[in-house]
């Protein structure tokens, strides 16, 4: 049957038994855990009740003596003690109601509880009473011993219920270490099993694969040798096309290289091109300002020269003026001469006269000599205001010509500019063509790098391959002798 088969049929088929046979040992060990953790369960619950049964007991007892306590001094300790022992018994109630599974411990718990119930009311009665300042009534009321026979049937109803209780989780104890020893023991039974059957379906399986592993070594040896003698001629072929490759790869770096140079000066260029186009446009924009400031100057010098003109106007007017002075002091001083000739006619009455004419003479002389110094004056302004306007006129000429040479200056720096910015942009489109051919000259590197690793690589697995071979005739001998 295991003959026809193949290896990897039979190496399933002798893992499936093994695993099989954990499954099933899984599964009753599964079973067993379910139920140690159902008894566990119950059990923990079990360690509760009786762990709360005796806070339950505690409880009481703190509130029968907090009863009597109140009845004897009334103090608020006793009261507050009371209420404490009142609220924990309402929570371990609480707690333990839920737990309890047992019907005959249900029924047990519930007439304690009525007992709890009515003590509960004995002990507020009896508060109350000492609240109301009847002590002596409560007294006499706890005397009747009708509360101490309840709390007595209390105690021995709570012991009843937590040794009942002791009792059922002494037996749940048992059942589950019982559980416990099982899952052990199915544990230990399953691995053996598996064990033995794992061993001898191995053993099975090992001599049938062998033989076939012996047969399949045989003929793997023999086209391992063929394959041998095939890589080694790959292999010297490999080894020659990586040496033509390697060196084109080094002459496209070496053009890769001139390329990236020739790049670089054309940058160079363009950058010279820009900046003779920004020096130009710049030159030029200086000229339109000095051509700007030439017109305003010729303005200006136009307007020194009018008011120059009005200048020569008024000065003119000035010696007209001066020289009606120079007259008017003759005849003032001709005036004054006959005055003083009548005065002296005149004898002792023209004495007053006579000084009057002279003073008048003399103002006169004076007056003729200012006005003579005036006349000098303005015509040393009207000879320098003669000069001025013919500087003026000259320098408006001037101007007319410094702004025509300025004009022609901003023409050429307009041309220039114009051969500049062509310059520029020639400079760019070299630039742009470097570029392009330095990236293609890259990639064509790239790829001829890619190739130059891929001939490698392909000759250093051929290589590989062969030593693989060899590896593999060894293994295969290695084989031959350990079956």
């Amino acid at each position: 049957m295991f003959k026809n088969q193949k290896i990897r049929f039979r190496i399933l088929l002798g893992y499936s038994v093994p695993l099989f046979l954990f499954v099933l040992v899984a599964l009753v060990v599964y079973a067993s855990l379910r139920s140690y953790a159902k008894v566990h369960d119950i059990t923990i619950k079990g360690n509760t009740i009786v762990a709360k049964s005796k806070d339950l007991s505690f409880n009481l007892a703190k509130m029968e003596r907090s009863v009597r306590g109140y009845l004897l001094y009334k103090n608020e300790i006793s009261r507050n003690s009371c209420n404490e022992a009142e609220k924990e018994i309402k929570k371990t109630i609480q707690a333990i109601s839920p737990l309890i599974k047992d019907e005959k411990q249900q029924e047990l718990f519930g007439r304690i509880l009525l007992k709890i119930d009515e003590e509960s009311k004995i002990a507020s009665n009896f508060i109350l009473l000492v609240d109301k300042g009847e002590t002596d009534k409560a007294i006499a009321s706890f005397r009747e011993g009708a509360s101490i026979k309840l709390g007595s049937d209390l105690e021995d109803m709570t012991n009843e219920f937590e040794n009942k209780e002791a009792g059922l989780l002494e037996t749940w104890q048992v059942k589950e270490e019982s559980a416990l020893g099982k899952i052990g023991t199915a544990l230990m039974i399953g691995i053996l099993l598996t064990l033995t059957l794992s061993a001898v379906i191995s053993l099975l399986i090992a001599n049938g694969i062998t033989r076939h592993i012996a047969d399949a070594i045989n003929a793997m040896s023999s086209t391992a040798t063929e394959i041998a003698a095939t890589v080694t001629q790959h292999e010297r072929t490999a080894s020659q096309q990586a040496s033509m490759v390697n060196e084109t790869t080094t002459t496209i770096q070496e053009l890769s290289a001139s390329s990236r140079q020739t790049s670089e000066q054309a940058s160079f260029a363009a950058e010279i091109a820009q900046s003779a186009l920004q020096t130009t446009e710049e030159g030029s924009v200086i000229v339109k300002q000095a051509i700007k400031g030439m017109n305003n100057l010729g303005a200006k010098v136009g307007m020194i020269a009018d008011q120059t003109l009005k200048l020569g106007e008024q000065t003119a007017q000035i010696g007209n003026l001066a020289n009606m002075v120079k007259d008017l002091s003759s005849e003032i001083n001709m005036l004054a001469l006959n005055a003083a000739v009548e005065a002296a006619r005149a004898g002792e009455h023209g004495k007053g006269f006579a000084v009057v004419a002279s003073e008048i003479r003399k103002l006169a002389h004076e007056s003729k000599k200012s006005a003579e110094q005036a006349n000098a004056v303005i015509s040393d302004i009207q000879k320098a205001t003669n000069a001025t306007i013919l500087r003026t006129e000259e320098g408006t000429k001037v101007v007319e010509e410094v702004t025509g040479y300025a004009g022609n200056v901003g023409e050429l720096f307009n041309s220039l500019s114009e051969a500049s910015n062509k310059v520029y942009e020639n400079a760019q489109q070299v630039l742009l063509n470097t570029k392009q051919q330095a990236m293609a000259l890259g990639q064509i590197v790239e790829a001829m790098n890619g190739l130059n690793t891929g001939v490698r690589e392909t000759a250093a697995g051929i290589i590989q391959t062969k030593t693989g071979i060899e590896q593999l005739n060894m293994a295969a001998g290695n084989l031959k002798q350990i079956l």
